[in-house]
Protein backbone atom coordinates (compact mmCIF):
# COMPACT_ATOMS: atom_id res chain seq x y z
CA UNK A 1 0.00 0.00 0.00
CA UNK A 2 1.29 3.43 -0.90
CA UNK A 3 0.26 6.79 0.43
CA UNK A 4 0.12 9.76 -1.92
CA UNK A 5 -1.20 13.16 -0.93
CA UNK A 6 -2.57 11.77 2.32
CA UNK A 7 -4.95 9.32 0.66
CA UNK A 8 -4.29 5.58 1.03
CA UNK A 9 -3.86 3.57 -2.17
CA UNK A 10 -4.02 -0.23 -2.32
CA UNK A 11 -2.81 -2.01 -5.46
CA UNK A 12 -3.39 -5.72 -5.95
CA UNK A 13 -3.95 -8.23 -8.76
CA UNK A 14 -6.92 -10.51 -9.30
CA UNK A 15 -6.75 -13.67 -11.39
CA UNK A 16 -9.75 -14.82 -13.40
CA UNK A 17 -9.80 -18.27 -15.00
CA UNK A 18 -10.14 -18.13 -18.79
CA UNK A 19 -12.23 -21.30 -18.99
CA UNK A 20 -13.60 -24.17 -17.00
CA UNK A 21 -10.27 -25.99 -16.70
CA UNK A 22 -7.07 -24.83 -15.03
CA UNK A 23 -5.18 -25.64 -18.24
CA UNK A 24 -7.03 -22.81 -19.99
CA UNK A 25 -4.93 -20.31 -18.05
CA UNK A 26 -5.66 -17.19 -16.07
CA UNK A 27 -6.18 -13.54 -16.96
CA UNK A 28 -4.64 -11.16 -14.42
CA UNK A 29 -6.10 -7.73 -13.72
CA UNK A 30 -4.42 -4.88 -11.84
CA UNK A 31 -6.76 -3.40 -9.24
CA UNK A 32 -6.52 -0.05 -7.45
CA UNK A 33 -8.54 1.00 -4.41
CA UNK A 34 -8.41 4.31 -2.55
CA UNK A 35 -9.30 5.58 0.91
CA UNK A 36 -9.85 4.23 4.38
CA UNK A 37 -11.52 1.04 3.14
CA UNK A 38 -8.34 0.17 1.22
CA UNK A 39 -6.32 0.39 4.45
CA UNK A 40 -8.68 -2.04 6.17
CA UNK A 41 -8.75 -4.42 3.22
CA UNK A 42 -4.94 -4.52 3.11
CA UNK A 43 -4.98 -6.18 6.56
CA UNK A 44 -7.05 -9.14 5.34
CA UNK A 45 -6.28 -9.59 1.66
CA UNK A 46 -3.72 -12.36 1.09
CA UNK A 47 -2.68 -14.37 -1.93
CA UNK A 48 -5.31 -16.96 -2.82
CA UNK A 49 -8.25 -15.17 -1.19
CA UNK A 50 -11.37 -15.47 -3.32
CA UNK A 51 -13.03 -12.11 -3.90
CA UNK A 52 -15.73 -10.40 -5.90
CA UNK A 53 -14.79 -6.90 -6.97
CA UNK A 54 -16.94 -4.08 -8.30
CA UNK A 55 -15.50 -1.08 -10.06
CA UNK A 56 -14.72 0.58 -13.34
CA UNK A 57 -12.13 -0.26 -15.98
CA UNK A 58 -9.63 2.39 -16.96
CA UNK A 59 -7.38 2.01 -19.99
CA UNK A 60 -4.08 3.87 -20.09
CA UNK A 61 -0.67 3.96 -21.68
CA UNK A 62 2.84 5.18 -21.03
CA UNK A 63 6.14 5.29 -22.83
CA UNK A 64 8.89 3.21 -21.27
CA UNK A 65 12.52 4.25 -20.91
CA UNK A 66 13.25 2.32 -24.09
CA UNK A 67 10.77 4.46 -26.06
CA UNK A 68 8.24 1.63 -26.43
CA UNK A 69 4.60 2.45 -25.74
CA UNK A 70 2.98 0.21 -23.12
CA UNK A 71 -0.77 -0.19 -22.58
CA UNK A 72 -2.41 -0.74 -19.20
CA UNK A 73 -5.80 -1.93 -17.99
CA UNK A 74 -6.66 -1.13 -14.38
CA UNK A 75 -9.79 -1.78 -12.39
CA UNK A 76 -10.62 1.09 -10.04
CA UNK A 77 -12.32 -0.82 -7.23
CA UNK A 78 -15.40 0.55 -5.48
CA UNK A 79 -16.31 -2.53 -3.46
CA UNK A 80 -14.75 -5.86 -2.48
CA UNK A 81 -16.57 -8.88 -1.12
CA UNK A 82 -14.37 -11.57 0.40
CA UNK A 83 -15.60 -15.13 -0.20
CA UNK A 84 -14.14 -17.03 2.71
CA UNK A 85 -10.57 -17.88 3.56
CA UNK A 86 -7.56 -18.20 1.34
CA UNK A 87 -6.64 -21.29 -0.62
CA UNK A 88 -3.92 -22.08 1.93
CA UNK A 89 -6.39 -21.93 4.83
CA UNK A 90 -8.75 -24.36 3.12
CA UNK A 91 -5.98 -26.89 2.54
CA UNK A 92 -5.03 -26.86 6.23
CA UNK A 93 -7.19 -29.13 8.41
CA UNK A 94 -9.23 -27.22 10.96
CA UNK A 95 -8.50 -27.75 14.64
CA UNK A 96 -12.24 -28.35 15.09
CA UNK A 97 -12.03 -31.49 12.95
CA UNK A 98 -9.45 -33.09 15.27
CA UNK A 99 -12.13 -33.87 17.88
CA UNK A 100 -14.46 -35.70 15.49
CA UNK A 101 -14.87 -39.40 16.23
CA UNK A 102 -15.79 -41.70 13.32
CA UNK A 103 -19.22 -43.33 13.61
CA UNK A 104 -19.64 -47.05 13.05
CA UNK A 105 -22.36 -47.15 10.42
CA UNK A 106 -22.86 -50.93 10.59
CA UNK A 107 -26.30 -50.48 12.20
CA UNK A 108 -27.58 -48.03 9.56
CA UNK A 109 -29.96 -49.86 7.16
CA UNK A 110 -28.89 -48.06 3.95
Amino acid sequence: MAKNTGKAILKFSVGVAKGFKREDGTNWFNCVMFGERSEKLAQYLVKGTKVIIEGSVQLGNYEGNDGVKHYTTDIFVNNVEMLGGSKEEKETPSSQNEDITPIDDGDIPF
